[in-house]
């Protein structure tokens, strides 16, 4: 009872001195307090940007490796001499059933028949042509893990789907020549097809009219060809690998692999982990500075109301002091 009368009377007494102490402590209790949430929306900021970046690596990585791990199948060029004697070049056909047994080879994740033949030639118009392009969209399963094999930047409409019938995705010149839009009918070889899809123009892209492989192989007379065969390794590492044994199992085959590309996988992976390393790195250098500003703010609180406290003292040692210099002085 007694040290509490006597805190009582010492803080009325020091009203000035109290008040220190007080705003002292209220703005260390201030910061310690708000320190934490400024970790915790530093913290929540960093990991967003690890999670967007592992999210938008994992889509854009996962478009480039199955492109890098395909593998393009053709039989070679032939010289084909008409009755006037004019030589062309021609790329043979290839009969499916032949080369069924390239799902077997080690390491093949999936293989996609293509057709790619002249369309209608324009009775008005003797420079324009376009190509029709099928795709085997009745797996879906490819379909999901080789979307790539499907027409890219549809600027309206939507693209193909599994099961599609009589429907088609037309490049922008083919759409633009016919002046057909989303929604109606263009007539390929005699029948007509629903256009889903307009594909925008890119830089490689050619003029295709792309619709499912069946239906391409019934308005051709092509049924049970292919143009080539796309090949899918199950890994970007296989790939050599598995060209080796596609020319080991079929010898008269030409084979093409996106080195470029693999290359290009490799490297990025590595960019990543060095990203995402980075972001945890500052995920823990967040944690850390918090916890030393903290410490700081503590002691330096501390410190404040230890002067403020022991400054009664400190005024009386430095007045006995002057006393005695001054009478060693006088």
């Amino acid at each position: 009872m007694n040290v509490l009368t006597s805190v009582v009377r010492n803080i009325s007494r020091r009203k000035a001195r109290t008040l220190l102490i007080i705003v002292a402590l209220s703005l260390v209790m201030t910061m310690i307090v708000s320190i934490p949430p400024s970790i915790t929306a530093g913290q929540q900021a960093t990991q967003k940007t690890i999670d967007n970046l592992a999210s938008n690596a994992e889509f854009i990585g996962s478009r480039i490796h199955v492109a890098a791990t395909e593998i393009d199948c053709q039989l070679p060029i032939e010289f084909k001499t008409n009755e006037e004697g004019e030589t062309t070049l021609e790329r043979p056909l290839m009969d499916c059933t032949d080369y069924g047994n390239l799902t077997a080879i080690p390491n093949v994740a999936h293989v996609a028949p293509i057709l790619v033949q002249l369309g209608d030639i324009d009775s008005i118009d003797d420079n324009w042509s376009y190509q029709i392009q099928g795709v085997p969209i009745d797996d879906a399963n490819l379909l999901n893990n080789c979307p790539i094999i499907l027409p890219t930047n549809i600027t309206s409409g939507r693209n193909m789907q599994a099961s599609d019938r009589s429907v088609v995705v037309l490049h922008e010149r083919i759409a633009n020549h016919y002046n057909v839009v989303v929604g109606g009918t263009l007539t390929i070889f005699g029948r007509n097809f629903n256009v889903i899809g307009i594909q925008g123009q890119e830089a490689l892209n050619s003029t295709y009219a792309t619709m499912s492989l069946s239906d391409a192989q019934v308005i051709t007379n092509k049924t049970g060809q292919a143009s080539m065969f796309k090949v899918f390794a199950d890994d970007v590492n296989n790939v050599h690998a598995v060209s080796q044994n596609i020319i080991g199992a079929y010898p008269k085959l030409d084979t093409t692999i996106a080195q470029t590309l693999i290359n290009q996988v490799n490297q990025m992976q590595h960019q990543i982990e060095e990203q995402l390393s980075q972001a945890e790195s500052t995920m823990v250098q967040i944690q850390n500075t918090g916890t030393v500003e903290m410490v700081i703010i503590t002691v330096a609180g501390g410190a404040v109301v230890l002067f403020i406290m022991l400054e009664p003292v400190f005024n009386k040692f430095l007045t006995i002091s002057m006393s005695i210099l001054l009478r060693l002085a006088t």
